[in-house]
């Protein structure tokens, strides 16, 4: 009953909440796991299980009433790797919980509505914390395993208590949509080194956060995902950053201070809009492109060199209204309308020959809302060479226009920091014309690689090693690496001879991972021969029965049948063949006969 309550809560909550989106039979199939869970339940004391396919357990049920709770690591002689869904959900005793390294994966609603749940300790091997696991508990501080891979939707939604959130650095991670959103307590985030992904929406409205540095394994970040984080101050992008999506910033009003990464190539639709303390942007040159109001409403802004762009997206800067400096580049193609409206603080623009686009009020012009018209600012002039662009643009505007054939280049640097595998420098950018230039090189850092507590044992057939990351971008190699044990096979049964190659053929099975296991042996066949038939017969006996025997089988060395006849009863009573012939027995027969020993023929 527990369980169907809380699945219709969940429900309500996707519905009325947020506006997520979830895949196609979603709820279908969790039905399905819970009814078969059910069919299939076993006990040990508070808990309920089932036995999954690879034989392992998945706790189902939790009946207990504990405050402290220590998860067993084996229920009916089965590891534990998995707790199911809303396993210990509401369960209203509980306020610390430790998790075994078994587990390998944390379900659906696992202990989602714990109110009382203050601390809880995950295990080292956990690869997966799905949806709802912990939404609405009380936890005041998390610490994610470096094993974890994805922290899944809405894992710690509405965590009103939680202030610290650590993730370990370890494999490639992803923390996807709402996963922390409305953590309003959350103060300190401590992304590690290997997450690459930050999904939409995933920290929006975590209005204790006040700085941020995003670390160069990260590559993009999606819609809104900080959206609403009202005392964020300041943010690092981090140098691996390539797609910062739609509205990521919006509404972070005490944002004052942006480092822009130098691979970061798109700035989505209002990602910063609203960001009313924002005073200065620097892009590197790897940013091509700026989306519509991506800075829209930055009061405070007062500089931005574009030092890369080459789109400049509609209502980019539209009410920046103490924007005074703008550095364009000389690879700027296109600017769209109303890119820098009620820019009022904006008196003069150097637009560079390579813009072939400039859109209505792009620059110049003043919006007032009340009469619902556009007007020109007073005293503002376009530099630009003539019959550019620009020059079009300033006359059918009737703007003033100042031509630049000839000119003192005013130059504004940016530094270009170096990274693990690009080198740094210096670029300079003329505030008139956009001309760059490069100087003050600086060599590539090189990798700064860490260990992680991630090991992968060595197998029989495959290398062990301890994954490394590297600090600056995310880069992974293996360190401390361990050859393959090899297999252990105890017996060998040979099943094939080539006489020509002199090789044997022997299988067996491998002690420790129970596969079948094949062997070729070289020279395993050793070439016996006499003079003739009786000594050759006498050789092998000798390479047979080193240290003798007591019995031995004599036949016919005149006629192959007898000999053959006599190999059954040889095999029965482990003795030689030797050969004799018709009226006597041969010296090589009788030697050998005398050096077994033997007391029978």
């Amino acid at each position: 009953m527990k369980k169907k309550i809380l699945s219709a809560v969940l429900a309500l909550t996707l519905v009325f909440g947020s506006a997520a989106v979830l895949g196609e039979g979603y709820f279908a199939e969790s039905s399905d796991i819970s009814a078969s869970a059910a069919s299939e339940e076993k006990v040990s004391g508070d808990y309920k299980y089932k036995i999954l396919d690879d034989g392992t357990a998945q706790i189902t049920d939790y009946t207990g009433k504990a405050a402290t709770l220590t998860i067993p690591s084996t229920l009916g002689g089965k590891t534990v790797t998995s707790i199911g869904s809303t396993a210990f959900s509401m369960c209203s005793s509980l306020t610390s919980v430790t998790i075994p390294d078994s587990v390998t994966e944390i379900g659906y609603g696992a202990f989602t509505m714990c109110s009382k749940l203050a601390t809880v300790k995950i295990g080292k091997n956990v690869e997966k914390i799905d949806m709802y696991a912990f939404t609405q508990t009380g936890l005041t501080s998390v610490t994610i395993p470096a094993s974890v891979k994805q922290i899944g939707q809405y894992s710690f939604d509405t965590c009103k208590a939680l202030k610290s959130v650590t993730i370990e650095t370890g494999v490639s991670k992803t923390i996807e949509n709402y996963a922390f959103e409305f953590c309003d307590a959350l103060s300190s985030i401590n992304l590690g080194y290997s997450v690459s992904a930050i999904g939409s929406f995933a920290f929006q409205e975590c209005t204790s956060l006040t700085s941020l540095t995003i670390p160069g394994s990260v590559n993009s970040i999606s819609q809104r995902a900080f959206k609403g984080c009202t005392k964020l101050e300041k943010v690092d992008l981090g140098n691996g950053l390539k797609t910062l999506g739609q509205a990521v910033f919006i509404d972070c009003t005490a944002l004052k201070d942006v480092t822009f990464g130098t691979s970061l190539e798109s700035i989505g639709n209002s990602a910063f809009e609203h960001c009313e303390s924002l005073t200065k942007v620097v892009l590197m040159p790897s940013t091509k492109e700026i989306g519509e109001a991506a800075f829209g409403g930055c009061a405070a802004l007062k500089g931005a060199a574009l030092t890369g762009a080459e789109v400049i997206g509609p209502k980019a800067f539209w009410y920046c209204s103490s924007l005074s400096e703008v550095d364009f580049c000389d690879k700027v193609r296109a600017i769209g309308e109303n890119a820098f409206v009620n820019c009022l603080e904006l008196k003069k623009v150097g637009i560079p020959s390579s813009a072939k686009e400039i859109r209505e009020h792009s620059f110049g012009c003043a919006y007032n809302s009340k009469d619902n018209k556009y007007g020109k600012l007073k005293e503002f002039t376009i530099y630009g060479e003539k019959n550019s662009e620009a020059h079009t643009y300033a006359s059918v505007n009737g703007f003033d226009f100042k031509a630049i054939d000839s000119h003192d280049h005013s130059y504004r640097t940016v530094t270009v920091p170096a990274t693990c595998t690009e080198e740094g420098y210096t670029l300079s950018i003329c505030k008139v014309c956009g001309n760059t230039k490069k100087s003050d090189t600086v060599k590539a850092t090189g990798h700064d690689f860490i260990t992680t507590t991630v090991t992968v044992p060595a197998t029989c057939t495959a290398e062990g090693y301890t994954l490394g990351v590297c600090k600056n971008c995310g880069e992974t190699k293996k360190v401390n690496i361990v050859r393959a044990k090899d297999h252990s096979v105890t017996s060998w049964t040979t099943t094939s001879f080539d006489t020509k190659a002199k090789t044997s053929t022997q299988k067996g099975k491998c002690s420790v991972c129970g596969k079948d296991v094949t062997k070729t042996t070289s020279n395993a066949i050793t070439r016996l021969a006499g003079d003739n038939r009786f000594s050759t017969a006498a050789a092998i006996s000798k390479a047979a029965y080193p240290n003798g025997t007591k019995t031995v089988i004599l036949a016919s060395g005149l006629n192959y049948a007898d000999a053959l006849a006599g190999v059954p009863l040889a095999k029965k009573l482990n003795a030689p063949i030797l050969l004799t012939g018709k009226d006597s027995l041969p010296s090589e027969t009788l030697g050998e006969i005398k050096r077994l020993g033997a007391k029978q023929v």
